[in-house]
């Protein structure tokens, strides 16, 4: 059940950190956010936080954990960075 608590928590937060995200470019002047774009933002975040749960459940030493959670890291801020800015020249890359 704790393993539970864990994944659960962190797909609040989740979808927490999204709906004020959603709401502040809503009801703010910085620029309207596209709904397909929000919406991949949020399925990005989700798979990568249930991947985090995933390696906390099923490996079992703390270095192997660490190396593996950069790794899922890095490619998130790699993955990241391209749909916003493109720096490997994507057909799915922002502007």
């Amino acid at each position: 059940m704790k393993n539970n608590k864990r994944l659960i928590g962190i797909l609040i937060f989740i979808l927490l950190a999204s709906v004020i995200r959603y709401l502040s470019f809503r009801y703010t002047s910085e620029g309207p956010i596209a709904n397909k774009a929000f919406f991949v933002g949020v399925v990005i975040a989700i798979i990568f936080g249930v991947l985090i749960d995933f390696i906390f459940r099923k490996t079992a030493t703390n270095k192997r954990k660490r190396w593996l959670l950069l790794l899922v890291l890095a490619i998130l801020v790699l993955l990241w960075i391209e749909l916003a800015v493109g720096i490997f020249n994507t057909p799915f890359a922002g502007s």
